[in-house]
């Protein structure tokens, strides 16, 4: 995990300012832009090769608590579960 304040001070801008011009630019705060990069990163480990890989690993490897952190966010942003999505890409 980068830290925001060194992301901004990478940019050249403290902290609040570098927040609110990533909204504007990507249209998404720098932690809801991170949660998204995570989610994309288990959808391509949960349906590509080797996904064979437990959803608790997959959590592990994408940068999250656990299984049920990996899992509310993934509810949050795609509409289903892991699980869920997995099993509709195998049929």
């Amino acid at each position: 995990p980068v830290p925001v304040a060194e992301l901004a001070a990478a940019a050249g801008l403290e902290r609040h300012r570098f927040s609110l011009a990533m909204r504007a630019t990507v249209g998404c705060t720098p932690h809801r832009w991170v949660l998204r990069r995570r989610v994309e990163e288990a959808k391509r480990l949960l349906a590509g090769p080797g996904r064979d890989a437990s959803i608790a690993e997959v959590a592990a490897t994408c940068g999250f608590a656990d299984q049920a952190h990996l899992s509310g966010v993934f509810r949050r942003l795609v509409g289903t579960t892991p699980s869920a999505w997995r099993r509709e890409r195998l049929e």
